[in-house]
């Protein structure tokens, strides 16, 4: 059985990942094409280092610079939600729909966990399909509807795999719930963490 109070604890850290996060985004350090490839290189160092250290302080170090790192990537997202006054209502929505699906998770006897490898096999091509329009992007106009039309076709793939996501990952919790005799949070709540702000990314830009 898993250490009392299991599922709490990692809700919490989901809660303090998201608030450092949050923190970081609020303080950019640097801006550009290679500070944004430095901050991806050092956000993947940082998600391997957490698959492969155990608990411990070690852990907990490498999980907050993975935390701050992608609050720096998201920081000229948040400052365009701030500056037209969509930071409340993209935050309410995202709430609102990682609950319902997270409600979902709890609730449905576990019948999602076979979607797994079809989840990660769409993950796999909708990260090659941002990658895409990330190196197409410089050639297209910012009135292009073409572009327009992609990148909103793009923010629904990911609401929509992302939401499966959470319901996925909510039923994983709860299977490390019942079977894990280690207190490993930081990796039970890795999963629902990067679900919130992929979600959060998403319905903001539905309200862009």
């Amino acid at each position: 059985m898993a250490p009392k109070y299991f599922i709490p604890k990692v809700y919490l850290h989901l809660l303090l990942g998201t608030a450092v996060t949050y923190a970081s985004s609020e303080y950019p350090i640097g801006s550009g094409l290679p500070y944004m490839i430095g901050i991806i290189f050092g956000s993947l160092w940082a998600l391997f280092a957490l698959f492969v250290l155990s608990p411990g302080p070690l852990k907990y170090a490498v999980a907050t610079v993975f935390c701050a790192l992608l609050g720096q990537s998201m920081s000229t997202f948040m400052e365009r939600l701030k500056h037209k006054d969509l930071l409340a209502n993209t935050l309410i929505g995202t709430l609102g729909v990682f609950a319902a699906m997270s409600a979902v998770g709890f609730y449905d006897h576990q019948n999602l966990l076979g979607f797994g490898p079809y989840l990660l096999a769409a993950l796999i091509g909708l990260l090659i399909a941002h990658g895409i329009a990330f190196l197409v992007a410089p050639y297209s106009k910012e009135s292009d509807p073409t572009a327009k039309t992609t990148n909103t076709v793009l923010s629904w793939v990911t609401a929509i795999l992302f939401s499966a996501f959470t319901a996925y990952d909510t039923q994983r919790l709860k299977e490390d719930a019942r079977s894990t005799k280690n207190s490993d949070y930081i990796n039970s709540s890795l999963g629902l963490y990067l679900d919130f702000l992929n979600l959060f990314e998403a319905v903001g830009s539905f309200e862009q």
